[in-house]
């Protein structure tokens, strides 16, 4: 499975995921991208999930129609520490990403 991470998602989370193919946002050069883009991109360059922190993926953009699965992961604030205490949330909610569906993982 190749994933995504935005670019607000640190890049050392990446380490955190044994056994997944994840690229960050950032190591590609896309942190200009407008958030419509991201999608259009992410889906374009055959990645399976995007992984965000960014609220606005919940209403903001119709994923149903892409071959993309969205997982957004709600957390506050927005640091290493908090995110590696979801990474066991997140390999679940990788697990079972599917095609045009979007997923929140909460604490």
């Amino acid at each position: 499975m190749r994933v995504l991470f935005d670019h607000c998602i640190p890049d050392r989370l990446k380490t955190d995921f044994v056994g997944q193919d994840i690229t960050t946002a950032r190591s590609l050069g896309w942190d200009t991208l407008s958030n419509g883009e991201w999608l259009k991109a992410t889906e374009r360059e055959g990645y399976d999930v995007f992984l965000t922190v960014d609220k606005d993926y919940e209403t903001e953009h119709s994923i149903q129609s892409l071959n993309l699965a969205v997982i957004i992961v709600r957390v506050h604030p927005c640091t290493i520490k908090e995110l590696r205490s979801l990474v066991p949330l997140i390999q679940d909610a990788l697990s079972t990403a599917k095609p045009g569906v979007r997923q929140v993982v909460r604490p």
